[in-house]
């Protein structure tokens, strides 16, 4: 009998989960088989039926109640095993019955960059029908499109039918926005800087305030400053989270 190959995922279907379960029950079933004929053997040696081989002289009757208790408690083990294993495969065989008659929607998130999961997965078990499943929300990440080889996000599903739906997420960036009157580092600033989120593949312009005053004094919006990142951009493909800075002078006028 060949040895059942289990799959090394921390999650797997529930199904295959449960014909797992159940070939795990048949190994153990054929060790148990393996220890009765075992015993069977040892009994065969001592009475000198076994065709290999038996005792060079007959056991006396006490070393024959001592053979006899040795095997009865073996089999009363194996027994107590036997009605564990009963009990389990009656559980996996009433599972993988309830699962025939349902539905399964296994709802995944993945980076849209680099295709890596940010959040576990989610498994829906329902009555057949109609489905609609929705992305949540995650911090630093904007819902993208469903990846290839993704099933709808809503439809139909039937009896027994198992579905994967992978939402894609497209990580956010920041964009920290400096307003300074000195040309280089240290920057003086005068107000608090203005931190964006954006989008990655669409593109993104900030428009400087041409303008303002800030006790009483006047700025005007001269340039970036060199070395900064232009206030027009796409961002393509940023890690969650990244941070891009703009620098931007102004000049004081009195």
């Amino acid at each position: 009998m060949s040895m059942p190959e289990f799959q090394d995922r921390a999650s797997i279907p529930p199904k295959v989960a449960i014909l797992q379960v159940i070939s795990s029950i048949a190994m153990e079933e054929l060790a148990l088989s393996h220890i009765l004929n075992s015993e069977g053997e040892k009994l065969q040696y001592v009475l000198g039926t076994l065709s290999s081989g038996s005792l060079a002289h007959a056991p006396t009757i006490a070393q024959l109640s001592e053979i006899n208790a040795s095997v009865k408690s073996a089999v009363s083990a194996v027994n107590m095993s036997q009605l564990f294993l009963m009990g389990k495969l009656s559980q996996a065989v009433g599972a993988y019955q309830y699962l025939a008659n349902i539905a399964t929607i296994t709802i995944m998130y993945i980076n849209s960059v680099d295709g890596s999961e940010i959040a576990n997965a989610k498994v829906i078990q329902m009555q057949p029908g109609s489905y609609s499943v929705t992305p949540p929300v995650f911090e630093d990440f904007s819902p993208g499109n469903l990846a290839p080889g993704s099933a709808p996000y809503s439809g139909t599903i039937s009896k027994g039918e198992s579905i994967v739906v992978i939402f894609e997420y497209d990580p956010y960036a920041y964009l920290d926005v400096s307003f300074t009157y000195s040309f280089s580092p240290p920057f003086v600033l005068i107000q608090p800087d203005m931190h964006l989120r954006i989008p990655p593949h669409i593109p993104f312009t900030f428009d400087p305030p041409q303008n303002f005053y800030i006790d009483s004094i006047h700025y005007s919006y001269i340039q970036v400053i060199d070395g900064s990142i232009p206030n027009s951009l796409t961002i393509q493909d940023p890690l969650p989270g990244q941070h891009y800075f703009l620098v931007l002078l102004y000049i004081s006028e009195g």
